[in-house]
């Protein structure tokens, strides 16, 4: 309870005593006093919700919730039998009784489950390699080649999981090999992507169509190259599928080894009469794919086998081009050691030293430059190798170009030349380089700029002091009649307000 105020106190001197106020205290004291015990409750739930809040989170980040990958945790709902429940769980004594009992066999889940519509008991068993489920409901009369929403046959349930025994089971039943699902996926697809040899021989033997294309334009011998199994495609060549198949997009089991880095696979695929040279629908050699997307060993191998180093895409990127991309010294060694083209423009007319030049692998660049590349060779807009790694490079870069011999004088299509750009990124280094190396702070742009002027518009203040003390005429007008002092006045920055001084102090005022 909150005393009166005392004579002498803060409170006294508000004119709480004696007052109304005063008078009202004892009923504001309840009032805060509740507040006090509501604030006290509440510092003392904080902890609690803060604990609840914690489990549902730990609960819906880090356990997962049931999912197809799931099937034997997965929690049932109401539409899920005994007899599915006994199938999932391997539950053979249940699954007796309930067939003894005249339960339907083939009784499917409600089509509107998300995960598990029109499902039935044999599914189940196979999804869960409950391999004697399995042969019980076969037995039962169980139909082999039902399909649930999605289109899936028990067969596909067991070789989605790799219940390949369950799968055996089936396969000696007679169930459907050439079965497709929603994805175009026969069980031969899923078979040669797990790689399970007694399968795939199963399904062989039962009439598999070898070079069906499932809706992602891949054919089984294609998912076994993906997946590196390298036995799987020895099978299937064996059975006589199609090396050069093409897919949708022009794939190839070829480009799928070049993609995923299996030797071997590749090996079988050649042996067989695999043609190195197809191009998919992106005018993309297996090579072409190795350098960009795969391995440096594949990419090796690949030349080995007699890959053309001079392969290029639709876009006339070469392989050359693509390693370079890929930033990897490696790749580039080996496509170089081979004497391919150095200068081979893309359709963007880029070439490898240009492209290069903008990255940060200054080792690609000394490469290139060791092996004779262009350093003048100029882009539509007039850039050559030193204005790229002058506005995008990193300094080393600069400087192996300015020692291979690049014309530090050069200007683009706009009269822009190395030395403005590199003001324009507010690279001092890349300044001092290109102004040692006899870069002239007064050459103009087709607009009349300096690069000091540059600098008074979008550098910084040591780039100004640097570039004027190089000879940079401060007062120099581009063809607004506008110097660097009058650009740098409409900066707002600090930068801008620092240049200005700097440029009224080391001249008279032209206003």
């Amino acid at each position: 309870m909150i005393d009166d105020p005392q004579p002498g106190s803060s409170r006294s001197r508000t004119g709480w005593s004696e007052s109304a106020e005063n008078r009202a205290a004892p009923a504001f004291s309840r009032e805060h006093r509740d507040q006090r015990r509501i604030t006290a409750m509440r510092r003392k739930l904080i902890p609690l919700f803060t604990l609840i809040l914690l489990i549902f989170l730990f609960a819906t980040l880090f356990v997962p919730w049931p999912r197809s990958a799931d099937l034997p945790e997965a929690l049932p709902s109401a539409t899920w039998t005994v007899l599915h429940l006994a199938a999932r769980d391997g539950d053979l004594a249940a699954l007796r009784a309930q067939l003894v009992a005249g339960a339907d066999v083939d009784e499917t889940i409600d089509p509107n489950d998300p995960d598990y519509g029109g499902t039935t008991a044999l599914m189940m068993a196979a999804a869960s390699g409950n391999t004697r489920a399995v042969e019980m409901l076969i037995d039962a009369g169980a139909d082999l080649d039902r399909r649930d929403q999605r289109q899936t046959t028990a067969l596909h349930w067991a070789l989605e999981f790799s219940r390949f025994d369950a799968a055996a089971a089936l396969i000696r039943a007679g169930a459907d090999p050439n079965a497709e699902n929603d994805n175009g996926a026969r069980p031969l697809h899923l078979a040669a992507r797990h790689g399970d040899r007694p399968v795939v021989r199963a399904l062989i033997d039962a009439g598999a169509e070898l070079d069906s294309l499932d809706v992602g334009g891949m054919s089984p011998l294609m998912r076994a190259a993906w997946q590196g199994h390298e036995e799987i495609v020895t099978q299937l060549l064996e059975a006589g599928a199609d090396p050069n198949l093409t897919g949708d997009r022009g794939w190839t089991a070829v480009m799928s080894t070049a993609r995923t880095g299996c030797a071997p696979c590749l090996d079988a695929l050649l042996e067989a009469g695999a043609d190195l040279h197809q191009r998919d629908a992106l005018g993309r050699t297996a090579l072409i794919i190795a350098v960009a997307h795969g391995t440096a060993e594949m990419t090796g191998h690949l030349l080995e086998r007699g890959a053309d180093p001079e392969d290029a895409d639709a876009g006339d990127t070469t392989a050359l081009s693509h390693a370079v991309l890929r930033q990897d010294p490696e790749r580039v060694r080996l496509i170089l050691d081979r004497g391919v083209q150095l200068d081979r423009a893309t359709d963007l007319g880029l070439t490898p030293l240009m492209l290069a030049a903008q990255y940060r692998s200054v080792e690609i660049v000394e490469r290139l430059l060791e092996a004779g590349a262009s350093v003048d060779a100029q882009a539509p807009n007039g850039y050559t190798p030193l204005l790229w790694a002058a506005r995008y490079g990193p300094v080393a870069s600069l400087e192996l170009l300015l020692e291979a011999g690049s014309d530090v004088h050069h200007q683009d299509e706009d009269g822009v030349n190395a030395l403005m750009l590199a003001v324009r990124e507010q690279n001092i280094e890349k300044v001092e380089r290109l102004l040692s190396a006899g870069a002239d702070p007064n050459d103009r742009s087709v607009d009349g700029a300096t690069a000091l002027w540059w600098a008074a518009a979008v550098g910084t203040p040591e780039v100004v002091e640097r570039l004027h003390e190089a000879g940079g005429d401060p007062w120099a007008t581009n063809h607004d009649d506008l110097t660097p002092r009058d650009i740098a006045a409409y900066r707002i920055d600090r930068d801008g307000e620092t240049i200005k001084s700097y440029l009224e102090r080391i001249g008279p005022d032209i206003e």
